[in-house]
């Protein structure tokens, strides 16, 4: 039964939440408004700002900045507007109130197929565990970890060649064609959505420092997916130097013959095997590790 055009709010920190609704509004829903967070103190790495949001989501007829440091705030915005469903895309799990002022009416997306890659920082883990091959999904959210039924969910995929930044790309156009396919079914009614078999599922924690540091007892394909999941914007992936001291590593690639000299074979793990001349203030570094050899531009 073909029923009515709806209403959206958007409440997002990431181009990825924009394209979502970019797709409701291109299925031919209204997009109400669009909040998007921000933080005195430490912008989300990759932030929006207002000028961004309007060029992507050009139809919303409100913008405002939504501090992610006010615990309220999402309950602020959601109590502003009147709509008839709020797409999510937000660094923090809401609280019962924010659920409650929206009736319980907020859809929310998560780049992983849930249950599975539950918390946070999905893309970047993806990457460190060798998961090319991926969904974004759109749940009914409530106050627990991305464990809402489950709406909608459509597959993307990631380079190994390539990083994070790359990474972000395939999600935003897996995004819109993920808000299209929402709109065209919220034609004909809201789904209820599926429940997640949660004992199946796993949970991502946060990335941490530690979690970014090199072991150069890892393998060369772990060292590299390391350091492209956390390129800049991001501070970077480190490793700790002859001195003890710690570097920040601003690219990574193979160096699938260097165990070919028989010197290079014996050498510990994190021998410097070789320095690269560079015109630049960076230097490339073939360091000795697991199985092999890895280049790395340290700054």
């Amino acid at each position: 039964m073909f029923i009515s055009r709806r209403s959206f709010v958007v409440l997002t920190t990431s181009k990825s939440g924009l394209q979502l609704g970019k797709g409701l509004a291109c299925a031919g829903h209204m997009i109400v408004a669009c909040g998007v967070g921000y933080s005195d103190t430490k912008q989300p790495i990759g932030a929006l700002d207002l000028k961004t949001a309007r060029s992507v989501l050009r139809s919303a007829k409100n913008f405002c900045l939504i501090p992610l440091e006010a615990s309220n705030a999402p309950r602020e915005f959601f109590s502003s507007y009147l709509f008839d469903l709020a797409i999510v895309s937000w660094p923090h799990i809401l609280d019962r109130s924010a659920i409650a002022s929206a009736g319980e009416r907020i859809i929310g997306s998560h780049p992983s197929p849930l249950p599975l890659g539950r918390g946070r920082h999905p893309l970047h883990w993806q990457r460190v565990l060798g998961i090319f091959r991926s969904s974004s999904t759109l749940f009914w959210i409530n106050a627990g970890i991305d464990s809402g039924r489950t709406v909608l969910s459509l597959p993307f995929f990631l380079k190994p060649s390539g990083d994070i930044t790359d990474d972000l790309k395939a999600l935003e156009q897996t995004q819109f064609v993920l808000g299209f396919l929402l709109g065209i079914r919220l034609w004909f009614g809201v789904p209820k959505g599926r429940k997640q078999e949660l004992t199946k599922g796993t949970i991502l924690k946060k990335r941490s420092s530690p979690d970014t540091h090199i072991d150069f007892r890892m393998t060369p394909k772990a060292i590299v997916q390391h350091v492209r999941s956390i390129v800049r914007p991001w501070p970077m992936a480190t490793m700790t130097d002859k001195n003890g001291d710690l570097r920040r590593i601003a690219a990574a690639r193979y160096a699938p013959l260097a165990l070919l000299r028989r010197r290079n074979r014996w050498s510990p793990f994190g021998t410097v095997l070789k320095i690269s001349s560079s015109k630049t203030a960076s230097c490339e570094y073939l360091i000795r590790c697991y199985d092999g050899a890895v280049w790395l531009m340290l700054e």
